[in-house]
């Protein structure tokens, strides 16, 4: 039972006829401003689900950090393609081969009349898009037909290396 200081005197005992279990308090209080689920300071959370959140940042923030090196990386590569695209338009050719080859798939993919499209325009323009920070961009170099290329691969590891560690580095 609640003692008369803590609950009003005329207010009826909403656990009266049960039986009452007297339970230790397992939660600890939250610093102000460490609060892991941003609902403001001083909220009380159980020691094990503070744990799990702070569990599901640090992988919620691995996969960010992963995607956003893997988004660079993307970049660093297609920016490399513009290299040689203005050295070798007939490149573009071979992109329009990879993608005639998707649309002859069974599995119908999304992607495939967006880059027939792209791969239709002028070569400055593919390299302009290609080669841009936009989501657009970011989103189309996701699918891009270009590592499908065989004279666009990069065959040597040691490049391949050197360029996943510029893209961790700039990812900090």
């Amino acid at each position: 039972m609640q003692s008369s200081a803590t609950r009003d005197e005329h207010a009826p005992d909403p656990r009266e006829g049960q039986a009452v279990v007297d339970r230790k308090p397992q939660q600890a209080m939250v610093p102000a401003g460490k609060n892991p689920a941003g609902t403001g300071a001083g909220i009380s959370l159980p020691a094990a689900l503070r744990a799990t959140l702070r569990q599901f940042n640090l992988a919620l923030e691995a996969t960010m950090h992963r995607e956003i090196v893997n988004d660079r990386l993307k970049l660093m590569y297609h920016r490399l393609v513009v290299r040689r695209l203005a050295r070798d338009s007939s490149l573009i050719d071979d992109a329009r081969k990879v993608v005639a080859r998707w649309r002859e798939e069974e599995e119908r993919r999304t992607f495939v009349g967006e880059w027939d499209s792209l791969l239709s325009q002028p070569s400055d323009r593919i390299c302009r898009l290609i080669s841009s920070r936009s989501q657009d961009a970011a989103r189309l170099r996701l699918s891009s037909p270009f590592p499908h290329v065989e004279r666009l691969r990069i065959a040597d590891e040691a490049t391949r290396r050197r360029m996943w560690r510029k893209a961790r580095m700039s990812a900090r």
